[in-house]
């Protein structure tokens, strides 16, 4: 995650969420690999989405400060809009027009 150019903090506790998850949600997301992220018909998360969202997220979102919900970005994984903050993004305020 440093290479990503997360700070050391946020890289550790994206670390620490992917262990945590590889222990507390294997049997679900080793059988749910493939699957879709969201599933139909009420777009309910995967197994492992959800373990994830029940086992890990807690601890992450308390830890983490902003997340993409929390930040209004969205992502491949489908959630309900009341749970995504809407935000809007200026990505360089004070650049001049590229046209």
């Amino acid at each position: 995650y440093l290479s990503l150019s997360y700070t050391e903090a946020c890289s550790r506790i994206w670390l620490y969420d992917g262990l945590y998850d590889a222990r507390a949600c294997a049997r679900d997301c080793a059988g749910s690999l493939d699957d879709p992220y969201n599933l139909p018909p009420d777009c309910a998360l995967n197994p492992c989405l959800q373990c994830d969202e029940d086992q890990a997220g807690p601890i992450f979102q308390r830890f983490a400060g902003r997340t993409r919900r929390r930040s209004g970005i969205e992502s491949a994984i489908q959630r309900p809009c009341n749970t995504v903050a809407r935000v809007r993004q200026v990505a360089c305020p004070f650049a001049p027009p590229l046209v």
